[in-house]
């Protein structure tokens, strides 16, 4: 990741003939990167950490980095730079120039969007058809059951190059028993999972062909819809002791195609925990509105907008 990170920068220049090559203004000597080896040891932590841009590494000497962090496009690295945080959260670099020692444990951290890891195991069944995964109601409530599906659907979603961070994710169902609870607990992990706009149907209702025409006409362009939770078991009786279900319908307001619910699938058979913003309010999805919930640190948000089925 080191070098990854340092190509990325603006240390590192494109040249005519379309090879990497040193930024003159670095004047021959490239910057020393050390990042944490155990935090940083695969692409997808420096991904997060950088999820806000790249900053600027053109005038930095040394960079060495203990901990998870969040950098941005924002900051610019000058000389040597130390950056420690011991806490179990990722914290924010301030924007601007930064120089020196930097100690991140105590500073202000996402209070309401931070991400936890919850561990749980693969569990048995949880295969998807065309129509998304049914059981009994009792067996959805159970724990880590939802859960695990939904978190194997995010991770197949984004192994397809899906940017769950851009447009919006809508989310609804035909009201059975459990609907609502269910609407939360995914609300909570598409927070932790990236996702930044939600299209949620009042009372958490939106029939199947309603979520298709959202996702293929709701605009403005920058917020469509990339996809959808929908919940519902179609002409399966509902209540506590019947039947209750989830699908995913992709950009094209359609089912899942056997490619994505083939990768679903495989994600459940391997899954070792799924990730949660248990500090997320709860939403009130019988009001037409929109809320946005805002990072304690300012450095992010995630808006919900209720509509009207």
């Amino acid at each position: 990741c080191n070098d990854l990170l340092l190509l990325r920068s603006d240390a590192y220049i494109i040249n005519d003939d379309i090879i990497p090559e040193l930024n003159p203004l670095c004047k021959g000597v490239a910057p020393v990167m050390g990042l944490d080896s155990k935090k940083y040891k695969f692409v997808g932590a420096l991904e997060e950490a950088t999820a806000g841009g790249i900053p600027s590494l053109v005038q930095c000497k040394r960079l060495t980095i203990k901990g998870f962090v969040r950098m941005s496009k924002k900051t610019t690295f000058v000389g040597d730079v130390s950056i420690v945080n011991t806490s179990d959260e990722s914290k924010l670099v301030p924007a601007g120039e930064v120089t020196g020692d930097l100690d991140l444990t105590d500073a202000t951290g996402l209070g309401p969007l931070k991400a936890t890891s919850v561990k749980s195991g693969p569990i048995a069944g949880q295969k998807p058809g065309t129509s998304g995964l049914r059981k009994k109601t009792k067996v959805f409530m159970e724990e880590h059951y939802l859960n695990n599906f939904v978190q194997a659907t995010f991770d197949a979603i984004k192994a397809t190059g899906t940017d769950v961070s851009e447009g919006s994710l809508v989310i609804g169902g035909d009201g059975r028993y459990f609907n609502d609870k269910a609407i939360q607990t995914i609300v909570k992990m598409g927070v932790a999972n990236g996702v930044k706009r939600f299209w949620i149907g009042k009372d958490g209702l939106l029939s199947t062909p309603a979520v298709s025409a959202i996702i293929r006409e709701r605009g403005p362009v920058w917020q469509k819809a990339y996809g959808s939770f929908i919940l519902t078991a179609s002409h399966n009786p509902g209540g506590p002791e019947e039947d209750f279900g989830i699908k995913y319908n992709c950009e094209n307001g359609g089912p899942a195609p056997e490619k994505l619910t083939d990768e679903i699938y495989n994600n459940t058979t391997t899954i070792t925990g799924y990730k949660m913003c248990n500090d997320f309010p709860t939403i009130d999805i019988a009001t037409v509105g929109s809320t946005s919930v805002v990072s304690a640190d300012g450095s992010d948000q995630v808006t919900i907008d209720v509509i009207d089925s």
